[in-house]
């Protein structure tokens, strides 16, 4: 059987008895057109194909009909790695290993109907302001795999640090927030107040911080912090103020 529309169909292994030899074989599509004059048949899709054999008598042996189906394989999601920027820009997303046997499709949602690229290596360039996901499939003729999910993160800048906040607890800005720093797991951050004694740090910011330090309320005032995405864009530092 042919294999995701691919021509990749084929009969074989055909037996002639009786009659004198040699024989002569002729293959006609549904449209009784000869493509091929071999004993086997190679390189169709579905569909209906008639073998008429004759021998050296050049009288007809016989006339039969093959039938062809087409199989849909189940494709395996590509292999892809997440991307970050240090600032908006270009992003080049690559699928690991990909096969020459293979396309690769890029698509901007998880069920959006149209890719935006498609590329035989797997290497997409796209031009990203903000942190977001995009999704890559692999595909062989008209079948396609799932889609995985590559999240491109761009860096975050002083913009998306507050400078102030206000934990009193009134349920509006009582956390200090850092816009996009979920997008990197492995950063650090540190507070420290003015005679640099260190009040907070975390890996991650899992849990925000609060105004606290060793369960009490510190004092307002000017702090300062350090943010370490442990990525190749350097180190974010600044003041903070919190107020009450």
């Amino acid at each position: 059987n042919d294999q995701c529309t691919l021509n990749a169909g084929g009969i074989k292994n055909i037996t002639v008895t009786g009659g004198t030899p040699p024989y002569t074989y002729s293959w006609l599509d549904a449209n009784n057109k000869v493509i091929s004059i071999s004993p086997s048949l190679s390189g169709v899709g579905q569909g209906s194909y008639t073998l008429n054999i004759s021998d050296a008598s050049n009288c007809g042996l016989a006339s039969t009909v093959y039938t062809i189906q087409n199989q849909d394989n189940t494709i395996s999601p590509p292999n892809v790695t997440d991307v970050q920027l240090c600032s908006p820009g270009n992003a080049q997303i690559k699928v690991a290993n990909p096969s020459s046997s293979y396309s690769y499709r890029l698509y901007d949602s998880e069920t959006g109907a149209a890719p935006i690229d498609e590329q035989a290596n797997g290497s997409f360039k796209v031009k990203v302001k903000t942190s977001g996901s995009f999704y890559v499939s692999q595909v062989l003729g008209e079948c396609e795999s799932l889609r995985a999910a590559v999240l491109v993160s761009v860096g975050i800048s002083a913009k998306d640090i507050a400078n102030t906040f206000t934990p009193n607890g009134d349920g509006i800005n009582d956390y200090w927030n850092i816009t996009g720093i979920e997008n990197y797991p492995a950063a650090t951050i540190q507070v420290f107040d003015r005679y640099g004694q260190k009040v907070f740090e975390s890996k991650g910011y899992a849990h925000p911080f609060d105004g606290t330090f060793n369960g009490k309320k510190l004092p307002v005032g000017t702090y300062y912090y350090i943010v370490n995405l442990s990525t190749n864009c350097g180190i974010l530092s600044g003041s903070l103020t919190i107020i009450r």
